[in-house]
């Protein structure tokens, strides 16, 4: 903990200086050096235009200085360290700081000058909560849910008054973002449903409670895609939406008033082009404004521009056929790879008999029918088999895919077929569980499907005619515990290698579930994600370092980072917040480089091999000419 010497910020009630309300934004300038932000406050400025941004990112909680809205030369100075993932902020006039720790499932308070003053939630109460909204006036914070899929509601001295799960005929999934109006109106960014819910605060703890729905899934006027954060500004509510890379404008009665945000056409180009913005937020005087892009560990400024206006079509998004965005993991078999795109609702096939993988087929499309998919997560195939999560509906769907390593090579629509399509989990109020949220998936030399269950951080087995027969992870005799698991891979022997984000390091556990060992570490892993196993090393993907870091399985010491030419990046052979890894039946790595869109193939000895999408590829002796934005 530094700056014990700072007062944070007076106990001052913002004023609008002019309503930003019906304005778009024009770009102004970059705040970088950030690590993965996720949230931001904007202090009402003092009496000589200087003012103070809290911001929530990797790091913990750090306040930047600005003067009117200008960031040139800011000190980026750390007040409170002590929090796991802090993943949304609210400031109230008491000089109060409320942090979301997503990490340890809790609300952190502080004092003006960083100094904790309480915890409230923990385990149990809250899951990974992803928002705030504080209503002084009634004497409440309302917290999202986010991993129980509910709103908590707390008195202003930490008390637990209730839960809110959302209308009864379809209830909320994934909630982050809140905000509250003058009248005491919770705005609900109902993330997992792609839509806002409207509640009056009467309702909020009635069993069958009502609500005004904004929006569906989509990226016209009006429609949403993972809206993610929300503020009202003059009885408007500005909604941030992360997949189609804009911010949205509606009034309290839910009808549009206007979008503005343009989607980046080359990587990582800012200057007020937006890439899967986590929170816009306007100063309390209306003069400037910034959006949170932790993709990009950026934060952008903007002052008010040209009057918003109706919009008739797509605005900020691409188009739909060109938005190819890989998922987290991938899986491979024999001359097989597949690849999960939970934006397109599609799962892609690439056969893999010479240096680049070639598209042959893709299935899925987005829905709740047999065969459909609303989100996408772990994948697994098994020959000719597909499995598919689907975590927003706990399904796992089968697929057959009718080819031959005699065929020859070209794309065919008509290649899988669903075998099965069946529902994951018991009733969590029967098992004393959280409901089930499927993540990663592999599956093991006997058939079994070992499926990590991220709510429960509990790996999940499956045998091969689909029963469970247990759960591991979560320890009971003194042993470390999963927290925050996102990859898992099995060896030749059948001991199982678990990725945990939270601890920073890989646990192993023998082929019973049983723990054994870990290694890693703060000191060696900043992000760890993905993870694969083979010759008595292990490859783990660091999303915040841009590597793959090589461990001896014997030891757990560290023998090689890979990474491209001088660190991460965009170009062919750079990793940018990669993700997923296995590796091949050549050998060589596949690796899913997320924050960059794409896929890579290293060799294990760290050479860069070939960077592909859906279409052209790269490869040493065929490079792109170099990316700039002019």
């Amino acid at each position: 903990l530094v700056g014990a010497a700072l007062v944070l910020w007076s106990p001052v009630h913002a004023t609008w200086g002019q309503s930003p309300a019906a304005t778009g934004w024009t770009y102004t300038e970059t705040v970088g050096d950030l690590d993965m932000p996720r949230s931001a406050v904007i202090l009402p400025a003092d009496e000589t235009g200087a003012q103070s941004v809290i911001v929530a990112d990797r790091n913990g909680v750090s306040v930047l200085g600005a003067q009117d809205g200008q960031f040139e030369d800011a000190m980026v100075l750390t007040i409170f360290d002590e929090v796991g993932q802090p993943s949304a902020l609210a400031t109230g006039s008491d000089q109060r700081l409320y942090v979301a720790d997503a990490q340890r499932d809790q609300v952190v308070v502080l004092d003006a000058w960083g100094q904790p003053l309480a915890t409230w939630g923990g385990p149990g109460e809250l899951l990974a909560p992803g928002g705030l909204a504080l209503d002084e006036k009634r004497g409440v914070l309302y917290v999202a849910d986010t991993g129980q899929h509910r709103v908590a509601k707390y008195g202003l001295d930490g008390t637990l008054q209730g839960y809110w799960q959302g209308p009864k005929e379809r209830p909320l999934k994934r909630p982050t973002g809140l905000a509250v109006s003058d009248d005491g109106q919770l705005v609900v960014c109902d993330t997992g449903n792609h839509r806002l819910l409207i509640v009056q605060p009467q309702d909020f703890d009635q069993e069958e409670s009502s609500a005004l729905v904004v929006g569906q899934w989509g990226m016209y006027p009006s429609m949403l895609d993972e809206p993610t954060a929300v503020q009202i500004i003059d009885g408007l509510i500005y909604v941030t939406e992360r997949r189609n890379h804009r911010v949205q404008v509606f009034d309290m009665g839910g009808q549009s008033r206007g979008m503005w945000g343009k989607h980046a056409l080359i990587p990582h180009q800012g200057e007020g082009k937006l890439h899967y913005p986590d929170q816009f937020v306007v100063s309390p005087d209306g003069k400037w404004a910034l959006i949170v892009e932790g993709l990009e560990d950026r934060m952008q400024i903007f002052e008010p521009g040209p009057p918003l206006t109706a919009a008739t079509g797509p605005q900020g998004v691409l188009a739909q056929e060109t938005k190819t965005h890989f998922g987290a993991h991938p899986s491979t078999s024999g001359e097989l790879l597949v690849i999960p795109d939970p934006e397109t609702h599609q799962v892609y096939v690439f056969r893999m008999t010479g240096q680049e993988p070639i598209l042959i087929t893709q299935f899925g499309m987005r829905g709740t029918g047999a065969g459909q998919f609303m989100d996408l997560s772990g994948i697994a195939i098994n020959g000719k088999k597909v499995d598919v999560l689907d975590p927003s509906t706990a399904r796992l769907a089968q697929f057959q895919l009718d080819w031959s390593p005699q065929d020859p090579i070209r794309f065919d629509p008509l290649l899988s077929r669903l075998v099965t399509n069946r529902e994951l989990g018991e009733d969590p109020s029967a098992s004393g569980k959280r409901g089930l949220w499927p993540g990663a998936m592999v599956i093991d030399q006997d058939g079994r499907r070992l499926i990590i269950d991220q709510a429960n951080a509990e790996i999940l087995v499956l045998e091969p005619g689909g029963a469970e027969s247990r759960r591991f992870g979560q320890s009971s005799e003194g042993t470390p515990s999963l927290s925050r698991p996102t990859a898992l891979a099995i060896d030749e022997a059948g001991m199982i290698y678990v990725v945990d984000s939270a601890q920073q390091n890989v646990l192993v556990f023998n082929p019973e579930g049983q723990y054994q060992a870990s290694f890693g570490g703060p000191s060696v892993l900043e992000y760890p994600f993905g993870v694969t196993v083979f010759d008595n090393k292990a490859y783990v993907t660091d999303r915040a370092a841009g590597q793959i870091v090589v461990f001896d399985t014997a030891d757990g010491n560290v023998v090689q980072r890979i990474e491209g030419p001088g660190g991460r990046g965009f170009e062919v052979d750079q990793m940018f917040k990669p993700a997923g890894i296995i590796r091949n039946q050549e050998g060589n790595l596949i690796v899913l480089d997320d924050g960059n869109h794409r896929g890579q193939i290293w060799s294990p000895q760290g050479q860069w091999l070939v960077t592909f999408g859906l279409g052209r590829s790269y490869t040493p002796s065929r490079r792109p000419r170099p990316i700039t934005e002019d």
